[in-house]
């Protein structure tokens, strides 16, 4: 039986952590205190910080200034479209998206497309 293609979850699961790296399924492991973030940077390099809403863009500059240079930080949670930009200059790698997502689907194409420009050569990117 084919296991996930990745798994992400948003709390600190080592048990889970151990399975992907035998089946070298990509992991993710989540976290919120700065010791289960870091503890999640040590395993693999990156920690999903969940809930990233209740600490602000400022919680990720904290974790920044005591974390490796090198660590990932993906925090997911209450974030919104509207404040990818503000996450990703606090410090984030990248920014989960789920809250105020426009349930239409060409509202939804738009907002993507915007939030996808910056990594298509500024001019936004097609649908």
């Amino acid at each position: 039986m084919p296991g996930p293609r990745s798994s992400s979850p948003p709390h600190p699961a080592p048990e889970v952590r151990e399975v992907a790296a035998l089946r070298g399924t990509p992991f993710l492991e989540g976290g919120f205190t700065p010791g289960e973030v870091a503890a999640a940077v040590r395993s693999a390099g990156a920690a999903k910080v969940f809930p990233a809403h209740v600490g602000g863009p400022d919680f990720i500059r904290s974790l920044r200034a005591v974390l490796p240079s090198e660590a990932l930080l993906v925090p997911t949670g209450g974030i919104r479209p509207g404040g990818v930009r503000e996450w990703l200059d606090a410090g984030a790698t990248a920014v989960g998206v789920g809250s105020g997502l426009p349930a239409d689907p060409g509202e939804l194409a738009a907002v993507l497309a915007e939030l996808a420009g910056p990594c298509c050569g500024g001019e936004g990117c097609r649908p």
